[in-house]
């Protein structure tokens, strides 16, 4: 005859040997809870970037202007635009003062003084345009009107550096009569293609583009102004 085991005797697991009861292997587990507790260290770099991105969305909130001008404007501007057709405007240049040296060539001005002031030019404009850049890699995330530095002597400081000192210096440099008119065709080409631009700053920043504006000459800088303390 086979034994068998009743519901009601089954019904409590058997406790471990050595424990006399469940009530011990509770407090067991309790001593080794307490001897060891189960921690969770929070993860410093995520938890940095977590506080990194609610200030940033904060500070995207507190101004809006930072959110349109990164939608709607490019930190390039209109520089790819500018740069192809300056480009084609120089090759065409260049090929007519090697094509036609005698007729292409500077000759009210002594050679002396063209590649004095040619040097000058590109001494000047070189940093001139290294300063924008950097100004402008800077202030365009943040979404605010820089007015200071390049950018207090004209508002298109990184295209004035080539229109105004980098070209003209280059086409003295080389004696060539052509290079005076392809500066003229570079900044009336900029000053077309940066109309639209100009519409969108305006947008943007009010008043506070009029009035630099108005009182901030577009091409040509004022060099004396680049020291201004900024604002």
């Amino acid at each position: 005859m086979t034994n068998s085991i009743s519901p009601q005797e089954n019904s409590h697991p058997v406790p471990c040997r050595g424990l006399s009861s469940w009530n011990d292997i509770g407090a067991l587990l309790a001593r080794r809870n307490h001897a060891n507790p189960l921690t969770i260290k929070p993860r410093p770099h995520r938890l940095g970037r977590s506080i990194h991105t609610k200030q940033r969305n904060e500070k995207s909130m507190s101004n809006p202007s930072s959110v349109d001008s990164q939608r709607n404007l490019s930190i390039f501007g209109v520089g790819p635009a500018f740069v192809i057709l300056s480009v084609l405007y120089s090759l065409i240049g260049m090929s007519c003062r090697y094509l036609w040296p005698e007729t292409m060539t500077i000759s009210l001005i002594p050679m002396s003084w063209q590649t004095g002031l040619g040097g000058l030019l590109i001494a000047v404009g070189f940093p001139f345009f290294i300063i924008s850049v950097r100004i402008l890699k800077r202030g365009f995330p943040q979404g605010s009107l820089f007015t200071h530095g390049p950018y207090a002597a004209c508002r298109h400081p990184v295209y004035a550096a080539w229109v105004v000192f980098l070209v003209p210096g280059l086409g003295l440099l080389m004696h060539s009569r052509p290079m005076v008119l392809v500066v003229l065709a570079m900044y009336l080409t900029l000053r077309l293609l940066v109309r639209k631009e100009e519409e969108e700053l305006a947008r943007l920043f009010a008043d506070e583009y009029v009035r630099y504006k108005k009182t901030t000459p577009a091409v040509f800088p004022l060099l004396h102004r680049m020291w201004r303390s900024k604002e």
